[in-house]
């Protein structure tokens, strides 16, 4: 199976990710590093990891057009500081609406 996993750096996308490769799966993790941690996940076959946010549109759309998953798994979120509303809106509103929409477009 090819999973994509948003987040996938942090603590949860990371154990996610194991497990899926662990059964041989391909992965594809989208993580901006700011909760999240390259040594979550060391380099493997099966699995390419983008630093990117998820409020990139473009970029969302390029990672899910080109990988083509067959499950998106979405456990991005930003809840840094609680005086940054702005900045976590982006992530969780605007990031999680750009995942739903390239999971639409591409019949994920």
């Amino acid at each position: 199976m090819k999973v994509l996993i948003t987040g996938g750096l942090g603590q949860i996308g990371s154990h996610i990710a194991e497990l899926l490769l662990e059964r041989e799966d391909e992965v594809v993790v989208i993580d901006n590093l700011e909760t999240g941690r390259k040594e979550h996940l060391s380099p493997q076959k099966n699995l390419i990891i983008h630093i990117e946010t998820i409020a990139n549109r473009e970029r969302v759309f390029s990672i899910v057009e080109g990988f083509k998953p067959d499950v998106v798994i979405h456990t991005a979120a930003s809840y840094k500081s609680p005086d940054d509303w702005y900045n976590d809106t982006i992530t969780n509103c605007v990031g999680g609406a750009n995942i739903i929409e390239a999971a639409k477009a591409f019949n994920v």
